[in-house]
């Protein structure tokens, strides 16, 4: 019985373990630029410059802020690969848009599709928007959608993604209603 206790402490320990945070309805900052209001409570990871949001779960649903990319670096890092497209201030909307599909489907993501590119307000500021559709590396049928700016040569991008069925429709009205509530903030 002792070896099986033993056994099980040392699995237990060499298990990676991941950390959530409540975020709270309200005012939060996201980064040095910007803030958003939330209306309901999520959970939330943070890795570097990235916070991802969930409720449910990540595989369900997820609304990811990634915050000042600047040029070099790549837009989405969700993976390992170099091939990712590192990003450059001049590139057009289309450019960020074909980036982000790579992205995706260097992840693992199948049959990534992006539709409905259209300017949009990153609060105050221009920005871009559009739609993904995509299986999983699991073989979950998914929705996303990106809303994007580019502001002092960096890249800041909002990407809500969920289950096609149930969880994209679920939480899709919060969505819409955190990026209507983004805040820029002045820099002097």
């Amino acid at each position: 019985m002792k070896n099986i206790w033993v056994g099980l402490l040392l699995l237990l320990s060499g298990c990676a373990t991941t950390f959530y945070t409540l975020v709270e309805p309200g005012q939060v900052v996201i980064c040095d630029r910007y803030s958003v209001k939330p209306g309901i409570q999520w959970s939330e990871i943070q890795k570097g410059d990235v916070r991802l949001w969930t409720v449910d779960g990540v595989e369900l649903e997820s609304i990811r802020f990634i915050s000042g990319i600047s040029e070099g670096v790549p837009i989405m890092d969700i993976t390992k690969e170099k091939h990712e497209t590192p990003f450059r201030p001049d590139m057009s909307e289309t450019e960020l848009v074909d980036a982000i599909v790579d992205a995706f489907s260097l992840s693992g993501s199948q049959q990534v599709e992006a539709r409905n590119l259209q300017p949009a307000r990153f609060g105050s500021a221009e920005g871009f928007r559009f739609e993904l559709d995509f299986m999983d590396a699991d073989g979950l049928n998914k929705k996303g959608v990106v809303v994007g700016t580019i502001m002092d040569e960096a890249l800041y991008l909002i990407i809500y993604t969920g289950t096609r069925i149930h969880y994209f429709p679920k939480y899709a009205r919060e969505f819409e209603d955190i990026v209507s509530s983004i805040e820029l903030k002045r820099i002097p």
